[in-house]
Parts: structure tokens; C-alpha cells; sequence
């Protein structure tokens, strides 16, 4: 399965320093190969097909699954603070 990303969420994450890039494309890595528990990675309540991947304690990683004829992809939708996501305000074009 390919990662892609939204232009929204490539500007949020552009304004992170390296390491906590590296970290966000570490968790990413492992959630494509089904390395993180349930717990770290789960369907949004509520929605069908949105992801929320736990980033840290304060920041959630959202996104869904995007099937085409040809292929797979993992569509990175936004980065988002966890009270930002209690709220429900994450990007969904």
C-alpha cells in the first residue's frame, strides 16, 4: 500500500522540526505493516473509513484508505492535536 499526503496535511507537517518528521514517517511506516495495536491505530467513531493514528499523547495522525482499480493507497488527511479531534475539527477533502 502507497502513503500519500494532503496538501493541508504536507503544510502541517512542514512545520515540524526533523526529528518529529522522521517520527511521523516512522509511524506511518509501521502502520502500512500492521505494526501498531489496536490501540495506537483505530476507525474514528462515527465515520466510515477515517483513521486515527495516535502520533503521541497530544497529537493524532488521520487519514483513510483510498482503493482505485489499480491499486492501494493510505491517504494521509491531516495532523492534528487530540483536542482538535474531540471537537472534529480534521480535514476531510
Amino acid at each position: 500500500m502507497q502513503p500519500t499526503i494532503s496538501v493541508h496535511a504536507h503544510r502541517k507537517l512542514n512545520t515540524i522540526d526533523f526529528k518529529s518528521q522522521r517520527k511521523f514517517l516512522g509511524i506511518i511506516s509501521n502502520f502500512l505493516e500492521g505494526k501498531l495495536s489496536g490501540d495506537q491505530a483505530r476507525q474514528l467513531q462515527g465515520t466510515e473509513g477515517f483513521i486515527r493514528i495516535r502520533y503521541n499523547r497530544n497529537y493524532r495522525i488521520i487519514g483513510t484508505i483510498v482503493r482505485t482499480n489499480n491499486q492501494t493507497q493510505f491517504r494521509i488527511l491531516d495532523f492534528v492535536s487530540h483536542d482538535e479531534m474531540d471537537r472534529g475539527q480534521y480535514y476531510q477533502n
